[in-house]
């Protein structure tokens, strides 16, 4: 994928870093605080200190070290930790209902859904289905990227992001603007059993 689209190590990192200040930003700014429910380090202590925040936002992040890590699908390849995103233990819920079950729930909605497509790709550069799927829901809804305000694309690898960016042409000021994956973390699997 990075190959493919032309994408160098340094704007790898520099949108790994891109992601960490914007979501420190949104921390900061309270912008996560709907969105998370504290929970205590030690469950069992009700005097342990709750967690209220993301722990995987770093403040800082040396362009240096950054450079120095080496990548890790390939020998000469430009996906690093650095700009990958990281491993979280996290869990989330959603409620999906039309609008005369939320009305007669006394719901307030916040999204609507205007469309929705779905596409698959090559299990090696499975990321790039995002492409076909979005050229899909573009079409089905008749809408432009221009008519778009925000974009969030999954920051698995800083290069998803970047890939979908270059292809659409989207704005770097509607791209992922509180941050993504590769500064709040990735969901993990659990363990398999023993």
């Amino acid at each position: 994928m990075n190959t493919r689209f032309d994408l160098s190590r340094e704007e790898l990192d520099a949108f790994s870093r891109r992601s960490h200040e914007r979501a420190l930003a949104a921390t900061r700014d309270g912008r996560f605080e709907t969105q998370l429910v504290p929970l205590r380090r030690d469950p069992l202590d009700d005097s342990s200190e709750p967690v209220t925040a993301d722990e995987g936002i770093r403040a800082e992040l040396d362009p240096e070290k950054m450079a120095s890590l080496r990548a890790v699908f390939a020998e000469d390849g430009k996906t690093t930790a650095a700009n990958s995103s990281q491993l979280s233990d996290g869990a989330a819920a959603l409620l999906i209902a039309d609008r005369e079950f939320a009305e007669a729930h006394g719901l307030t909605p916040r999204a609507r859904f205007v469309v929705h497509a779905v596409a698959a790709a090559d299990p090696i550069i499975q990321f790039t289905a995002i492409l076909e799927s979005t050229r899909k829901a573009l079409d089905r809804s008749g809408l432009t990227v221009d008519d778009i305000d925000l974009f969030e694309v999954n920051e698995a690898f800083a290069g998803v992001p970047l890939m979908f960016q270059k292809e659409f042409g989207v704005p770097d000021d509607k791209l992922n603007v509180n941050g993504g994956s590769v500064a709040v973390g990735h969901p993990s699997d659990p363990p398999a059993p023993a």
